[in-house]
């Protein structure tokens, strides 16, 4: 009870400083800056006990808990080599079936997010918080995947969940399927991302929904996606690149990106099929 009521009072404390105005570009991107210490101290004091502590096997034998911690998917570098290799396999598996790859962005309507684009607070925010934000994305994609299926269409790929600058999630897709059935698949998701309040999109249906056909000859689908990967992670390769979220160095807001997704518990990354 006592984590329950925590995890509670850090989501109330959360929604009261974006409420506030205090957590879009202009202010602290993505997460609050008490949350962000809050997440950095936690990581602190996990690292403390690591170094503290060893793991002992039935023979006796002991071995580094830090050692073992920094060897496992914990430890960013690993993760992020986890999820290239996870992201390669498939496109091996697309290229072996002549599959294409398409990419896409999926963005929640206005009424979800608390900030516009540029910092301003939005008049049409009813409140959602990133979880609500997330749990919408998550069923939006659910009656995609059904109506998919029952139109006998199959996509399989990989998902990247983000915030924007005001911590509303967003999600970007790197799906493979069937040359012939990619119209097909693309107008499908278009219909299901624009359909909730429609009449605000007027013909700007690409504030809610893109796609974009991947160019072998331009590089793999696993190169395109690295770079949604690495900034979420460690912003490894990204040296002098700036977040078009945020207007900051990709290797400074890679650890808020980390600190959003674990205060709001949403899942950064996920294969798909």
């Amino acid at each position: 009870w006592e984590r329950k009521l925590w995890r509670l009072r850090n989501d109330w404390r959360e929604s009261q400083l974006r409420a506030a105005g205090l957590i879009h570009k202009r202010a602290a991107p993505y997460i609050s800056k008490e949350a962000l210490a809050d997440w950095m101290e936690q990581k602190r004091r996990n690292r403390e006990f690591f170094k503290r502590h060893e793991l002992v096997d039935l023979e006796g034998n002991t071995v580094s808990l830090e050692a073992m911690v920094d060897a496992s998917i914990s430890n960013p570098t690993i993760r992020r080599h986890e999820l290239m290799a996870r992201m390669k396999g498939i496109e091996l598996v697309a290229q072996s079936r002549d599959d294409v790859g398409m990419f896409y962005t999926i963005t929640c309507p206005s009424k979800n997010h608390a900030n516009n684009q540029s910092g301003h607070a939005n008049p049409k925010w009813n409140y959602t918080t990133p979880s609500q934000a997330q749990a919408y994305l998550t069923k939006l994609w659910r009656n995609i995947t059904s109506k998919l299926g029952r139109e006998n269409l199959r996509v399989y790929g990989f998902r990247v969940a983000e915030p924007h600058h005001d911590s509303t999630p967003h999600w970007h897709l790197l799906l493979f399927m069937k040359p012939q059935e990619c119209h097909a698949i693309t107008e499908i998701m278009r219909a299901y991302a624009v359909k909730t309040d429609r009449a605000e999109l007027g013909k700007r249906t690409s504030a809610r929904f893109t796609a974009k056909r991947l160019d072998p000859k331009k590089g793999s689908a696993t190169a395109y996606i690295a770079k949604y990967i690495s900034k979420n992670i460690d912003g490894y390769a990204l040296d002098g690149e700036l977040d078009h979220e945020s207007g900051k160095p990709l290797k400074e807001t890679a650890r808020f990106a980390m600190a959003w997704a674990s205060r709001h518990r949403i899942r950064q990354y996920q294969p798909i099929g």
